[in-house]
């Protein structure tokens, strides 16, 4: 996988960006929507599980998220893709179980 931080997400997963945006226009979140492509990649999930192609587009919090925190799943074709939000702000993009990241 192939997470360099800095990278804009729309850069560096041109299709899942468009996923993305697809997935939270469908769930209404057209705020959100319109975010994705301006996220930058943080840092890559430290899991190290071969499932895992999870994301932080903000620093990792140390513990808990707290408030102002929620989730998002989404229903894409592949895999399972579920949103960490704080404050209204994309903070970690979990993608699990795809065959790639592109």
């Amino acid at each position: 996988m192939d997470i360099i931080p800095g990278r804009s997400v729309g850069e560096a997963f041109p299709e899942l960006t468009v996923e993305l945006a697809a997935l939270l226009r469908r769930e209404g979140e057209d705020a959100l929507a319109i975010s994705v492509g301006g996220l930058r990649v943080h840092s890559a999930c430290s899991c190290r599980d071969d499932f895992c192609k999870s994301f932080y587009t903000a620093a990792p919090p140390d513990g808990a998220y707290g408030d102002g925190h929620w989730n998002i799943m989404l229903e894409p074709v592949e895999g399972m893709l579920i949103l960490d939000i704080v404050d209204d702000e994309i903070v970690f993009v979990e993608v699990l179980y795809r065959e790639r990241l592109t």
